[in-house]
């Protein structure tokens, strides 16, 4: 059931040349399979929110734990995995989950596996990214957890600015910002500042519920947060891990965090997180979110206004 939601979902939001009326019509339907979405898969979200669980005081350098689970992605691996290590916080550690990859991609590992803030954990066999991710942050010992797509990378000060938020406030358990997307040659191609309708409401914690029918207009049943974020251990802890694969790998985990903690967003000029697309990323797989589509449409209008 899960599965066909998504897909009219996907079928009945790709009109981008449609009328004024249409949008209208598309919008109340839309409205109405994020209800039935989130009725069938997440029945609790209609209910006030009652547990609250308890943030502790964050030490003043608290430990980032980085995930990076990875799958034969030798092209990029080496950049990501670069770029984590140069972060300008020092405070970190990287566990990388290998899930079962090809010769190659072992052989960039072994570069890094020297490094004291490295971890690798080896899968025998491919078991997917929800098993790689819950198995990563499981052995995490961070108070703050992030986790990375070995084919896209970070700005130098992304770990810096997540930890500076968290500081400076005991309310957030989520912290997330806009990234940038970028082609197979890391060309930057733009910002994503929304799509799919994420909840940018404010930059005050604020509680993603879907429990208000205002809140349902703008929260989708892809995803809620996006690609750039760090959360307090509570969230995993509360959630429980259990990513699965539906739409996007952490649409449920979000949607279950957001019943106990609230979220943040960064305002920041500079881009934090480069969001990669290409031919085999997971991303361009999912039918209701063709991003090669989207790369294709922005290249050729940049093409025809040089």
């Amino acid at each position: 059931m899960g599965a066909f939601i998504n897909e009219l979902y996907g079928k009945i939001t790709q009109r981008p040349n449609s009328s004024k009326f249409t949008n209208i019509a598309i919008r109340i339907v839309r409205l109405h399979v994020v209800l039935l979405h989130n009725a069938i898969f997440h029945p609790k979200l209609f209910f006030k929110f009652h547990r609250k669980p308890r943030l502790t005081t964050l030490p003043r350098n608290p430990l980032v734990s980085i995930i990076v689970p990875t799958f034969n992605q030798e092209k990029y691996l080496r950049q990501c995995l670069t770029s984590i290590i140069a972060q300008s916080y020092k405070n970190i550690e990287i566990i990388i989950v290998d899930d079962g990859s090809n010769l190659e991609t072992k052989k960039i590992l072994q570069d890094f596996a020297t490094l004291a803030q490295v971890r690798i954990i080896s899968n025998k066999v491919n078991l997917g990214l929800p098993h790689s991710l819950d198995l990563g942050f499981g052995c995490a010992r961070g108070e703050l957890l992030t986790w990375v797509s070995s084919d896209n990378y970070l700005a130098n000060s992304f770990v810096d600015l997540f930890v500076s938020e968290f500081l400076s406030t005991n309310k957030a358990g989520i912290i997330y910002s806009d990234f940038e997307i970028v082609d197979e040659e890391s060309s930057e191609i733009g910002r994503d500042t929304g799509w799919r309708n994420y909840d940018r409401i404010s930059n005050k914690p604020n509680r993603l519920t879907m429990h208000t029918f205002r809140s349902l207009q703008k929260v989708s049943p892809i995803n809620v947060v996006g690609a750039s974020f760090m959360m307090r251990r509570e969230v995993f802890l509360f959630v429980g891990g259990h990513y699965a694969m539906q739409g996007a790998e952490d649409q449920s985990f979000w949607i279950n965090a957001s019943l106990g903690f609230q979220f943040k967003k960064i305002r920041s000029k500079n881009c934090l997180y480069f969001y990669r697309i290409h031919k085999a990323s997971l991303t361009s797989k999912i039918q209701d979110r063709d991003y090669i589509d989207l790369l294709r449409q922005v290249k050729e209008k940049s093409h025809g206004q040089a």
